[in-house]
């Protein structure tokens, strides 16, 4: 997986195009989930009333529960998804720069994170974390991400190709006998 990060742009794929729109639809239908009767197969002599099941949940959760996006307005929201396509357009010089200089097939010295140096790393608050990831699907991934390094024997490998670029090698989240590996660029 190559990524190329800097503190206001991130080049987005279109599987994370996706990924946004599918968040808010999956959430909801999560959320609709957590209704225990709405939880498990109905009866089919139930089909006549789901939709109304459905509208009354829906009516509750959307007075009562957390927002699932921080839509503002309409103009907002378009703007962000132009923003989202525009990024998405972006050639990854990151991905040219690694294969152009074939650092796939260079020797490596893998550190644990812990081990090094991230003086020079930037340092992004919550703000421009949303920023760069065009939205919170993201971050609200990122606390059992980091849950499973902090709670378990996994660690982050690094290794530091120059001053302002990283090669990270991390366990697959679903799949014990994969590591993927990525890499940051920052400035």
């Amino acid at each position: 997986m190559q990524m190329k990060q800097t503190k206001h742009k991130r080049l987005i794929k279109n599987s994370d195009l996706s990924l946004s729109i599918r968040w808010i639809v999956e959430s909801s239908n999560a959320r609709i989930k957590t209704w225990k009767y709405l939880s498990h197969t109905l009866p089919t002599n139930q089909i006549p009333f789901i939709g109304d099941f459905v509208r009354i949940v829906c009516a509750l959760s959307n007075k009562y529960a957390q927002p699932l996006s921080q839509c503002r307005d309409v103009e907002s929201d378009q703007l962000e998804a132009a923003k989202m396509i525009h990024l998405s357009k972006m050639s990854n010089t990151l991905k040219e720069h690694v294969e152009t200089e074939n650092l796939l097939k260079k020797k490596l010295i893998w550190k644990v994170a812990s081990e090094c140096d991230f003086e020079n790393f930037p340092r992004l608050d919550d703000q421009e974390l949303r920023n760069i990831t065009c939205g919170v699907y993201q971050m609200k991934l990122a606390s059992s991400y980091i849950q499973e390094y902090t709670d378990e024997e996994s660690d982050i490998f690094v290794h530091r190709e120059d001053s302002n670029l990283l090669r990270i090698k991390i366990q697959s989240r679903h799949t014990s006998s994969k590591k993927h590996q990525l890499w940051i660029r920052y400035n």
